[in-house]
């Protein structure tokens, strides 16, 4: 990532993926099968997209598991 775009923290589909440590396919296919599993995205043309970072950290954060609280019983 250059410090141009950690400055408006707009990401390319790839940066994305290094960013989260995910293969940029696994991004592809969340927008193409499932909107709802994936980060939000923007649509800057038919084939460019772009992740703000702080979707990705909302993203991360609501994955995150606390311990103790991941059991079925706990739910």
């Amino acid at each position: 990532m250059t410090g141009e775009q950690m400055t408006d923290g707009v990401l390319t589909e790839r940066e994305a993926a290094q960013y989260l440590a995910i293969p940029a396919g696994t991004l592809h296919r969340w927008r193409a099968r499932d909107l709802r599993r994936g980060p939000r995205f923007i649509k800057v043309h038919t084939h460019a997209v772009r992740y703000r970072l702080r979707d990705l950290e909302v993203f991360l954060e609501a994955r995150t598991i606390r311990p103790g609280l991941h059991r079925k019983e706990d739910k």
